[in-house]
């Protein structure tokens, strides 16, 4: 699990959209913010969204899942700008 860092080091407990933007994520306990594959996952297990963290930021393409498993979203992000986004209902329509 990452944690969410802001600009004084200190861990932000419960991020607002605000705080993603403006702080970095890092492994626990780890001085240098997180360059790497990252996933989250739901209490059953399933996977709800995967991307690529570069020094601490979203960086590449992301994927976010329905629960039900259908894809939800696909975003691009580079240099912290989102450069495409798809969107799908829960039964896979597209938005």
């Amino acid at each position: 699990m990452l944690e969410l860092r802001d600009a004084a080091g200190r861990m932000v407990e419960q991020p607002t959209a605000a705080d993603y933007l403006d702080s970095l994520s890092y492994l626990p306990g780890e001085p240098a913010p997180y360059t790497g594959r990252a996933q989250s996952v739901d209490a059953r297990g399933a996977v709800t969204a995967e991307g690529y963290f570069r020094e601490g930021r979203p960086e590449g393409l992301w994927t976010r899942w329905h629960t039900n498993g259908q894809m939800r979203e696909q975003f691009y992000i580079e240099a912290g700008e989102c450069r495409f986004a798809k969107h799908w209902d829960p039964d896979g329509l597209p938005l």
